[in-house]
């Protein structure tokens, strides 16, 4: 299951297929549950150890969600 996943693993093995940045700043928190047990911080210090950039997700369309906690 994806859960199982494991990120920095996942990571590296996408940079070998041309990767160059990581969705770390995401709005919907209910999304990073898909990997469990990863937060916004742990995946911008995967992005940070891989040299990767950093983006913020643009996909949003409501700003309710946006502002829920």
């Amino acid at each position: 299951c994806c859960w199982s996943l494991n990120l920095r693993n996942t990571v590296k093995k996408l940079i070998s297929y041309g990767l160059d940045g990581l969705d770390v700043y995401y709005a919907y928190r209910r999304h990073r549950s898909y990997i469990k047990f990863y937060e916004a911080s742990d995946v911008e210090k995967i992005a940070d150890e891989f040299h990767l950039l950093k983006t913020g997700g643009s996909d949003s369309h409501n700003i309710e969600a946006i502002i829920k906690k």
